[in-house]
């Protein structure tokens, strides 16, 4: 299905739906939602296409934020580690 919306097209496959997002993040839909409401996921782009409460999240947007998490993670990993090795 497609949504002309602003001039732009968009497509439903281009988007995950809140159980897939869930999946990509490896926690339930329940925890998506939640961190939803509460913000968490602000820098993504939710959709809701029919108007009935089932949002949607750009793929691009979701994969930039896993992306970005990840990056945050290796991080945190990286200086851990450095710090429990001896001098």
């Amino acid at each position: 299905m497609s949504i002309g919306i602003r001039g732009e097209t968009r497509k439903e496959s281009d988007y995950y739906s809140l159980g897939q997002f869930a999946r990509r993040l490896g926690c339930s839909p329940d925890t998506v939602r939640r961190h939803r409401i509460s913000g968490k996921f602000d820098e993504c782009v939710w959709v809701d296409f029919f108007g009935n409460g089932r949002v949607r999240v750009s793929k691009t947007s979701a994969e930039a934020f896993i992306t970005k998490a990840e990056e945050a993670t290796r991080k945190i990993y990286s200086q851990s580690v450095q710090k429990s090795r001896p001098s």
